[in-house]
């Protein structure tokens, strides 16, 4: 039996090509659609290509003697590679910071809602170093001339969905004012295209016109592309990377390269200067991109930038805890929970999993150690492209814009792409061929004879095939069998006839535990734990199975990692006081105090713990230490509305009137519009001034939702009560904006006229006998 091993190099080349199609993946089968399939196909061709490479390698060296040299070889070379070198130490940070990180098991697998941890980064170094050995010149032109297809199709798309035009079985472009394409993020988007301006930079080089067409089109259409994305931190990095470009065109050799530098650089200055003192002008708001940063500009206290700062502020707080080797990857949450900075609240209550600073993310996971070994990686790369303009400027604007945004897989291909042409752009490696006497493709394709240790290779590879497919099946065939569960069990109504359906799902993507669990659990108790379908599960007992289902994979989590995610314990605490309220349940209000309590411990200036410890104690009666609670969530941060709204409730809880309707009206003075409360506090306000007996408050509020003054979720039974106040009280005006708006009802519409007849008339005895 003779066996072409070459065959092998060649397969794993195609399976390497094969990998440039990641970011085309959608699959809305999935949970995390953009994202899942992307990861998992990414793995799964990487994982085979290097199995095939391992394989020729295994069968080019006849002896173990020509192996050993190989390997003596090649580390003489590399081992005086800057990059190489810059790279090793950087990985050697990544196992460091995930060995002694606060969660282990999730700094080494990752998740699916960000497809990162060690073992995904581990991928993509192992894609940079296969197509640094695999590719050829030939190979790399031909690498990149794939992307620049990919990135078009994605680029086209893109403009589809800002058309509004979409496809079946496509992403959908419900944001047509800033579309994201394959990539789901806008700004992620323009991460992405920013490294496809890159490689045109490549392939432009090429001397076949259809490559340079290729290659300008791609860079021209993507950079339209980035403006329409609207993404501010991707326009700064594109601004810069225009400086740096210009800047290398001055210090060119070429005097004409030189002067038409010299000139647009004065034109991009003279850009600047105008929109710097005219941003309020409506000429900018009507040019997508600079309509963005002109209202960042134009509004000091604007949220995006004001919550990244707070942010920042936070982990580099954070950092100084563990400031040499970092909390550890896919830790930055456990680190940014313990220090965050209650001032958030005023912007939002969004729990960050990353700092949207790629250099403040590697800081806090990594520590002093990491952000240093990723610095010398920059570096090194910058050096290896110095001399190639279009490459080096628009490198410089994908790092600048890391300032703003942190990476993802889209991104990663392309950079560790870029990573791998460094690798082959620095030195190249001694091949197999070497060690034949031989570089030509004829001697490397000859067949080997399976005899002897040919047969002991060949069982080798085998082995690994085989150990690669198990591999595959439990951490990749099994993850994405659960991601489809947890889709079917997300998109399926929560009402009582589906709850056998639910069930089956729920236990098929609970099982067996891996990787995916903390992003499947997370995201499917948010699904149920809101009122959806007219239901929330965890408050009706007709759905208790589902309820214990979801608390169990909640409290497993909790079990695993007790110290990792104090989101876990805020979900626990929510599950406890929803089933406290069903009748002869209150016990559970005790129970919830001690959780409730580890969430503060693990995040103890996060108000959100406060107003569940307040609701927590008063349930058990214990009001003055709920009302202490609720002053505590104030205190920590006397400008959030909402501390005021659950400082209002535990007052008339503990039917101190007075002091209740004091807090709230701070709520109406710090939040007019009420647009800081949340849907379901609608209901809980409305609530309050009922127990209150404050119909006038009611009544306040119904009046202001017609003028379109707030977004409060009224019920009709809350304008009808308003009507009812209003006619006891005689104030017409405002019971005719009121009649008036219900008249629109085509089932009151002529009950509401009659009654604004009525009030015109002043026939208020009549309205109120009726």
């Amino acid at each position: 039996m003779e066996i072409n091993f070459y065959k092998f190099l060649k397969i794993s080349k195609f399976l390497l090509f094969t990998a440039v199609f990641t970011p085309l993946i959608y699959a809305n089968n999935l949970i995390y659609p953009y994202l899942t399939g992307k990861m998992l196909f990414f793995r799964l061709t990487v994982g085979l290509a290097l199995i095939f490479f391992a394989a020729y390698k295994i069968f080019i060296f006849e002896t173990i003697g020509d192996f050993k040299k190989y390997l003596k070889d090649i580390f003489k070379t590399y081992s005086r590679n800057p990059l190489i070198l810059a790279v090793s130490i950087f990985f050697i940070s990544l196992l460091v910071s995930t060995i002694f990180a606060v969660n282990p098991y999730q700094a080494f697998w990752g998740n699916l809602d960000r497809g990162e941890g060690f073992i995904n980064l581990l991928h993509y170094l192992t894609f940079a170093f296969l197509i640094a050995a695999v590719f050829n010149s030939r190979d790399w032109l031909k690498f990149f001339s794939v992307s620049l297809i990919v990135g078009l199709v994605v680029i086209f798309y893109g403009f589809f969905q800002w058309l509004g035009i979409d496809f079946p079985f496509m992403p959908v472009g419900s944001d047509s004012f800033r579309p994201g394409s394959f990539i789901g993020n806008p700004a992620f988007l323009a991460a992405y295209l920013i490294l496809l301006i890159a490689v045109s930079g490549v392939v432009k080089s090429s001397a076949d016109k259809r490559h340079k067409i290729l290659a300008y089109s791609t860079a021209i259409l993507g950079l339209i592309l980035i403006f329409i994305t609207r993404t501010r931190g991707a326009l700064v990095g594109i601004f810069i990377g225009l400086l740096v470009l210009l800047i290398c065109g001055i210090f060119s050799a070429n005097k004409k390269i030189k002067n038409t530098a010299i000139i647009f650089l004065f034109v991009l200055l003279g850009i600047g200067i105008v929109f710097t003192f005219t941003y309020r002008s409506q000429f900018w708001q009507n040019i997508p991109g600079f309509d963005r940063i002109s209202e960042s500009v134009s509004y000091a206290n604007d949220a995006s930038i004001q919550t990244r700062l707070i942010a920042w502020q936070s982990s580099l707080e954070a950092f100084k805890e563990n400031p040499i080797f970092g909390w550890g990857l896919e830790d930055y949450l456990t680190a940014y929970s313990k220090y965050y900075n209650p001032h958030y609240v005023i912007f939002g209550e969004t729990w960050l999993d990353r700092a949207h600073n790629k250099f403040i993310d590697v800081l806090v996971m990594q520590g002093l150690f990491g952000l240093a070994a990723y610095l010398a990686v920059l570096a090194a790369i910058f050096w290896v492209f110095r001399k190639r303009p279009l490459i080096f400027a628009a490198l410089f604007a994908y790092v600048s814009q890391n300032f703003f945004v942190f990476e993802e897989i889209n991104s990663y291909i392309l950079f560790y792409s870029f990573l791998g042409f460094g690798l082959f752009s620095f030195i190249s490696a001694p091949t197999a061929a070497d060690y034949k006497n031989s570089e030509s493709e004829n001697e490397l394709s000859q067949k080997f004879k399976l005899q002897g240790n040919g047969l002991y290779k060949l069982s080798t590879f085998a082995l690994f095939l085989f150990a690669f497919l198990v591999w595959g099946y439990f951490y990749n065939y099994i993850p994405y069998r659960q991601a489809k569960f947890a889709n079917l069990a997300f998109n399926t109504a929560p009402i009582p006839e589906n709850q056998e359906t639910i069930i089956w799902y729920l236990q098929k993507a609970f099982e067996p535990y891996n990787f995916s669990q903390t992003s499947i659990r997370s995201l499917l108790f948010d699904k149920f734990h809101n009122v959806a379908g007219g239901f929330n599960v965890f408050e009706n007992s007709q759905f208790g199975i589902i309820s214990k289902e979801i608390e169990g994979a909640i409290d497993d989590e909790i079990a695993r990692f007790p110290n990792y995610d104090p989101r876990f314990y805020l979900r626990k605490y929510q599950i406890l006081f929803a089933m406290a309220k069903q009748p002869g349940k209150e016990i559970l209000f005790a129970e919830a105090e001690p959780v409730i309590k580890k969430g503060i411990e693990m995040a103890p200036k996060r108000q959100e713990f406060y107003y569940g410890l307040a609701f927590v104690l008063a349930g058990q009666n214990r009001y003055q230490e709920s009302i202490d609670a609720a002053q505590y969530a104030v205190k920590l941060e006397p400008r959030a509305p909402r501390s005021y709204y659950h400082l209002g409730i535990m007052y008339a809880i503990a039917q101190r009137k007075p002091e209740a309707l004091k807090a709230l009206e701070v709520v109406y003075e710090l939040d007019s519009d009420f647009s800081a409360l949340y849907q379901f506090d609608s209901d809980g306000l409305l609530l309050t001034y009922k127990i209150l007996g404050s119909f006038d408050k009611i009544a306040d509020l119904a009046v202001w939702r017609v003028e379109g003054k707030n977004m409060l979720n009224i019920s009709l039974d809350d304008y009808l009560s308003s009507l009812q106040y209003l006619a006891e009280i005689r104030d017409e005006v405002r019971f005719i904006k009121i009649a008036k708006y219900l008249a629109q009802m085509p089932k009151l519409k002529d009950d509401m006229e009659v009654l604004i007849d009525l009030a015109e008339k002043g026939n208020w005895d009549i309205i109120n006998k009726l």
